[in-house]
C-alpha cells in the first residue's frame, strides 16, 4: 500500500518527542474557570495537575468539540458545551482512530478524540499578565499521531528560565479516512478535510478560552512538524471565513505542496469504497456508515485499509479552493509571518531500502506517489537531474557509501526529499517574496539525532529532539548538541513573543542574527556551529520540479 511508504517518512515525528510526564505534585491543585454563554453550565472549573519540578501546571484532555461519532461521523466538528460546573483535566486523552502502535503508548485510540492539552507556568491564570501562546500540531502523514506523544515541559522550562514564559497548547485532530477522506460521497456530504476543520475549531476554542489560562489570544503562534506543518501551511490559503486564528507560524519540514492533493470528488474513490464494503454498507452510503461504530474502528489497520490509497487534504472548494501551487502563485494566501525549514536528508525515511534495484523500478515507485500517473518524459527528465551516483545521493556528504543497499536507495532518497518536502518549502518562500511579504525566515537542519540509523543521515524529524529539549536529558548527546537545544528553543520562543526569531527590535542577543529570506534567499543552517547559507542548493533540480506542478501534484 502506497501510504505505508509515506508513513515511514513521517513516523519519526511521533517517536522523536516521546517522553513521560513525571513528578506530579500532590501539594497543590491548579484550577481555572471558563465562562460560556452557550453551555448549560455558565462557568466550569477545570482542574489540572501540577508539575512542581518544572514550575508548570498542566491541563490534560480538555474537550473542544463534541465526539465525532454516530450522526456526527463524517461531519464538521461541533463545539462542545460543558454540562457540569466542573471538569477534571488530569488524564491524557486517547488518540484518534489510527493503526494502533507505539505512537499511542498506553492511552489508546477512540473516535471520541477531539481534545487538547494546555501547559502553563505554575499558578498562571486570568489575573496574570497575558502570555504568548504556542500551539502544537503533530505530524504523522495524516494517518497517525496524537498530542500525548509531545511533552512540552523542557521547551516551557526554557521560556521560564529566560524570562519569556508562554502558554503551550496541543490539539488532537481526526486522521486517515475519518479526517481526510476522498471520493464523491465525501464531497457530497461536505466531509472533506475534517481534520483541518477540527484544527480550526481547536484554534477557535483557544481564542475563546485561553485568557482563562493566562494566555493572550492576540499572540498565538502555530507550530508543527511534517503533516502538522502541512496543515498549518494550508491554513495560510484560507483568506476569508476560515482565515487562520493565529498571528504567526513555524513549519518544520512541511509546506502546502508536500502531500499529493487532488479534487475531493474525483480523486482516490477507492479509499471510501473499501471502507463502505468493509462496513457492510452500500457503496457511497454515509448514512449507513454513521451507524457502524465497531466496523469503522476495526477498518483502520485491516487488510482492506492496507489496499487503500494515501488519505490527505484535498481540494474541496471551500477550505482549499485550488491547487496550493496555483493559489500561492496568484498570491491568494494570508501574509502572516512564518518560519519554514527542512532537514538535510528529508527523503531517507521514504526511500525503500530493498524494494527498488533498477531504473524501471525507480520510475514505477516515483509514479506511485501521485494520484495520477506521471508522464514518462517527466520522470526521465527528473532522473537526468538525479543520476544514480551514490556520492550525489542522500544521505548527503557520505561519499560512495551505500550502507549495504542498492545504489538506487540514495538516488530515490535525494529525489523524494526534494519533490516531497524541500521544493514546496522553497516555492512558498519565493511566492511570499514575489507578493511583497518580507517577514519570512527559513532554515536547514544539519545536526543528526542520537539513535537514528546511519543510512538515514539527518533524517526527517531530527530537529524534534532539539525543539522539545529531549537532547538535554537523553544520554548520548554531547555539550555542543545540548547548546543547540537552547539556541533553537530561544529562536522559537522569540518568534512566539515578537514574530521575529531574533527577539525584540534593537535587543542584544548571543544568538547568531537570522536574516529574513529576502532577495538573497538567505537561510540559517542549524548545526554545531550555526551559519548562514543561501537557499540555492540543487537549484536546477528544484526548478525542474516546480516547473511541473501537475506531475508532482503541487
Amino acid at each position: 500500500m502506497l501510504y505505508l511508504f509515506l508513513l515511514v517518512l513521517f513516523w519519526v515525528s511521533s517517536l522523536a518527542a516521546a517522553s513521560t510526564l513525571v513528578n506530579v505534585s500532590t501539594t497543590r491543585t491548579p484550577r481555572v474557570t471558563l465562562t460560556s454563554s452557550t453551555s448549560k453550565a455558565k462557568t466550569v472549573t477545570i482542574t489540572g495537575v501540577s508539575f512542581s519540578e518544572f514550575k508548570q501546571d498542566v491541563y490534560l484532555g480538555i474537550p473542544y468539540a463534541q465526539p465525532p461519532v454516530g450522526d456526527l461521523r463524517f461531519r464538521p466538528p461541533q463545539p462542545k458545551p460543558f454540562t457540569t460546573s466542573s471538569f477534571n483535566a488530569t488524564a491524557q486523552p486517547p488518540g484518534c482512530i489510527q493503526i494502533n502502535s507505539t505512537f499511542i503508548g498506553s492511552y489508546g485510540i477512540s473516535e471520541d478524540c477531539l481534545y487538547l492539552n494546555v501547559f502553563t507556568p505554575e499558578g498562571w491564570g486570568p489575573q496574570s499578565p497575558p502570555l504568548p501562546v504556542m500551539v502544537w500540531v503533530y505530524g504523522g502523514s495524516f494517518q497517525v499521531g496524537t498530542i500525548t506523544t509531545y511533552n512540552a515541559t523542557s521547551l516551557m522550562a526554557r521560556g521560564i528560565e529566560t524570562g519569556k514564559s508562554f502558554v503551550f497548547v496541543a490539539i488532537n485532530y481526526r486522521l486517515n479516512v475519518l479526517g481526510f477522506g476522498y471520493g464523491a460521497e465525501i464531497a457530497l456530504n461536505h466531509a472533506a478535510n475534517l481534520g483541518l476543520r477540527d484544527l480550526h475549531l481547536g484554534f477557535q476554542w483557544i481564542q475563546d478560552n485561553i485568557h482563562a489560562f493566562g494566555g493572550d489570544p492576540n499572540k498565538v503562534t502555530a507550530f508543527g512538524q511534517s503533516a502538522g506543518a502541512v496543515a498549518i501551511s494550508l491554513m495560510y490559503l484560507n483568506t476569508s471565513s476560515h482565515a487562520p486564528l493565529f498571528r504567526s507560524a513555524i513549519m518544520e519540514s512541511g509546506a502546502q505542496s508536500v502531500v499529493p492533493i487532488g479534487p475531493t470528488n474525483t480523486t482516490w474513490q477507492i479509499g471510501y469504497d473499501l471502507l463502505a464494503k468493509f462496513s457492510g454498507c452500500a457503496a457511497r452510503a454515509a448514512t449507513s456508515l454513521r451507524k457502524k461504530d465497531k466496523r469503522i474502528a476495526n477498518y483502520v489497520g485491516s487488510a482492506a485499509y492496507n489496499q487503500s490509497t494515501f488519505l490527505c487534504p484535498s481540494i474541496d472548494g471551500d477550505l482549499i479552493t485550488d491547487s496550493p501551487h496555483t493559489l500561492l502563485q496568484k498570491g491568494e494566501f494570508v501574509k502572516l509571518p512564518f518560519i519554514t525549514g527542512s532537514c538535510l536528508d528529508e527523503g531517507t525515511d521514504a526511500a525503500p531500502v530493498t524494494q527498488v534495484k533498477n531504473e524501471n523500478q525507480v520510475k514505477s515507485f516515483i509514479s506511485s506517489f501521485e494520484p495520477s500517473p506521471i508522464e514518462p518524459a517527466v520522470i526521465d527528465g527528473l532522473l537526468k537531474l538525479y543520476p544514480d551516483v551514490p556520492a550525489l545521493g542522500s544521505p548527503y556528504n557520505t561519499g560512495n557509501q551505500t550502507f549495504g543497499f542498492a545504489s538506487e536507495f540514495k538516488q530515490l532518497a535525494a529525489m523524494f526529499g526534494d519533490f516531497l518536502l524541500q521544493a514546496g518549502r522553497r516555492w512558498f518562500l519565493q511566492q511570499a517574496r514575489a507578493h511583497g511579504q518580507r517577514d519570512t525566515w527559513t532554515y536547514l537542519w544539519t545536526e543528526p539525532s542520537v539513535g537514528f540509523e546511519p543510512y538515514t543521515g539527518v533524517a526527517h524529524g531530527s530537529e524534534l529532539y532539539y525543539v522539545f529539549g529531549l537532547a538535554r536529558n537523553f544520554t548520548g548527546y554531547d555539550a555542543a548538541q545540548v547548546a543547540l537545544v537552547q539556541r533553537v528553543q530561544d529562536y522559537w520562543i522569540n518568534f512566539a513573543y515578537y514574530s521575529d526569531p531574533n527577539g525584540a527590535p534593537g535587543s542584544s542577543s548571543s544568538l547568531k542574527y537570522w536574516p529574513t529570506y529576502g532577495e538573497n534567499s538567505t537561510m540559517l543552517q542549524f548545526g554545531r556551529d550555526d551559519s548562514l547559507i543561501f537557499d540555492t542548493y540543487r537549484k536546477k533540480q528544484f526548478d525542474y520540479i516546480l516547473s511541473h506542478p501537475e506531475a508532482f501534484n503541487y
